[in-house]
């Protein structure tokens, strides 16, 4: 889970928190991003952030370009904390939290909630297993 707060944009209506329940968040003008930003003052594909060992990192999707971290002039991909805020142009985000997520695959899921029934003393399930037999 990714959450950050948009400080500032061209779009009054993008300012506030969200909250990314994935890894990774892709943040641009292209409206597939999870953060979509309608403007042409950012690339299509400006950010992508990724939790890694409990550790989030800021990847640029572009070579050229610059933004602020921390009030600092940067070009680089860079390892992210909470608190850290991100500016370009007039679009501006901080980092209010992240937790990496488990993947968990769809058998895994299905297999613990079999467990889960089979674990179960309900009266439905009772039934089943008494018709069952």
């Amino acid at each position: 889970m990714i959450e950050i707060e948009i400080l500032s944009s061209n779009d009054p209506d993008r300012v506030g928190k969200y909250q990314i329940f994935h890894n990774e968040m892709t943040i641009g003008a292209q409206k597939d991003n999870f953060i979509y930003l309608p403007t042409d003052e950012v690339p299509k594909e400006l950010f992508m952030m990724n939790i890694q060992e409990n550790k989030l990192h800021l990847k640029l999707m572009q070579e050229d370009i610059t933004f602020h971290l921390n009030g600092k002039i940067t070009k680089i991909s860079k390892q992210l904390k909470i608190g850290d805020i991100i500016k370009l142009n007039n679009f501006s985000f901080k980092i209010t939290n992240y937790i990496e997520e488990k993947v968990i695959t769809r058998k895994e899921f299905l297999n613990n909630k079999v467990e889960e029934i089979g674990k179960s003393d309900h009266d439905l399930l009772n039934l089943i297993q008494a018709l069952g037999k």
